[in-house]
């Protein structure tokens, strides 16, 4: 049900249990999700006077009866005898099941993609089946429903309805639902090059009702423009292979955590807020995490001291000539290669590194490369990524003076 006043999507109602200034207090409450100025789970609760919320604790734990959920909440808005409290985490979960056949779910900000059918044919636009890891996900164009509608902020629009269901059609649990959810997270936010994420998730047990819910969104950035990436929009079939790459990493707990921590840097150094300055920063952040990763963690090539030790150029290095990336500057990044010419800085990793180092620590008023700087760290970055996805496909590659949809190269490792 949407309220027609504003953006807002009724998700369910309930009954709110929560202690406030000592006093036990039982209300009806209204389940929603907002969507202006962007989306936000919110608890809307009828009969609460707003002064007994404000100026108590920050912070309330609430239990709801009927969903049987436990969550916190922070004090939103007070209006016409409602008190707002906005969920301090999201996505909740409501219900268990071990016995669902289908989880549907949109998703937002994902830009609009093509899909090869044949060698020499398309797919119609956004349509996409991919098989993984024993997974089938369908992704299409958003579905015709009232609640698609009531998205009416500027900057978060619902690009694509998805389904997922098991390949062999067996039912699953919500638990394996959650956690897949957490992967198609990870791989279209790396794709999109910001966070984009799925909402209004459902899950359809055998007779076709829905025995479990997701409220509100996993981490999401709003759409300010397109994002060049690694992905390529003309080659949308290459996301089958990153997602089948990410259900694997996902086996090795601390090896998926770094990923994640690392998409993290990356997606922060893409956003218009970071600046390519401040992105370097954080990309060689990354580049440094995911070297200890390789080098000290899988391989114990290095002991902790040892690698604490090595150059910061010397840590890149080794990481991306055991990835089997070139090292030597890429001739499309013009401005880069003149300057490491004059600066003798010999390959990549010494002109990432020394970049990096004038910019923290500046010791000269040069005028520096740093877009050129932060495309190959932002190079670096997709194709470490992409190698631990064991990704052997092609990529749109963004060191390259002309750029355009369309144009991919095989990644290097997966040249002959």
């Amino acid at each position: 049900m949407l309220d027609s006043t504003s953006a807002t999507i009724h998700l369910d109602k309930d009954e709110a249990e929560f202690v406030i200034r000592d006093e036990a207090q039982k209300l009806p409450c209204d389940i929603v999700l907002d969507t202006e100025p962007r989306p936000r789970l919110s608890f809307k609760l009828t009969g609460l006077h707003p002064l007994r919320v404000w100026g108590s604790q920050q912070r309330l734990s609430i239990h709801l009866v009927h969903a049987d959920v436990n969550c916190e909440a922070f004090f939103a808005s007070a209006n016409d005898g409602i008190v707002a409290l906005c969920a301090a985490r999201e996505p909740i979960e409501v219900g268990r099941s071990d016995e669902l056949i289908e989880v549907h779910f949109d998703l937002i900000n994902f830009p609009s993609f093509c899909t090869l059918g044949t060698p020499s044919s398309r797919l119609p636009e956004d349509h996409l089946d991919l098989d993984a890891a024993g997974w089938h996900l369908e992704i299409r164009p958003p579905r015709q429903s009232p609640d698609i509608k009531a998205f009416r902020s500027p900057l978060h629009l619902i690009t694509h309805s998805c389904v997922m269901r098991k390949s062999d059609n067996e039912a699953f649990s919500a638990k394996e639902a959650h956690h897949l959810l957490d992967i198609v997270h990870d791989v279209m936010s790396f794709a999109a090059g910001r966070w984009v994420a799925p909402v209004l998730v459902s899950g359809f047990g055998k007779d076709q009702q829905i025995v479990w819910k997701e409220w509100g969104t996993r981490p999401l950035h709003p759409n300010l423009g397109r994002i060049e990436t690694w992905f390529d929009t003309h080659n949308g079939q290459t996301l089958a292979e990153v997602l089948s790459g990410a259900c694997e990493l996902r086996k090795n707990a601390e090896r998926a955590e770094t990923f994640h921590s690392s998409l993290y840097w990356y997606l922060r150094s893409t956003g218009l807020a970071a600046g390519v300055d401040g992105g370097i920063v954080l990309l060689q952040a990354a580049l440094e995490l995911l070297s200890w990763q390789f080098f000290v963690v899988e391989r114990r090539a290095l002991s902790r001291e040892g690698f604490g030790r090595l150059p910061g150029d010397d840590q890149l290095r080794l990481l991306i000539e055991s990835c089997k990336i070139p090292t030597n500057i890429p001739p499309g990044l013009t401005d880069l290669y003149c300057k490491a010419k004059e600066l003798n800085w010999s390959d990549g990793p010494k002109a990432l590194a020394a970049v990096r180092n004038l910019l923290v620590h500046p010791s000269t008023q040069k005028r520096l490369p740093y877009y050129d700087a932060w495309r190959l760290a932002e190079w670096y970055v997709e194709l470490v990524l992409l190698r631990m996805l064991s990704f052997s496909g092609v990529y749109s590659d963004r060191t390259r003076a002309q750029r355009w949809v369309g144009a991919v190269d095989a990644v290097p490792w997966a040249k002959p």
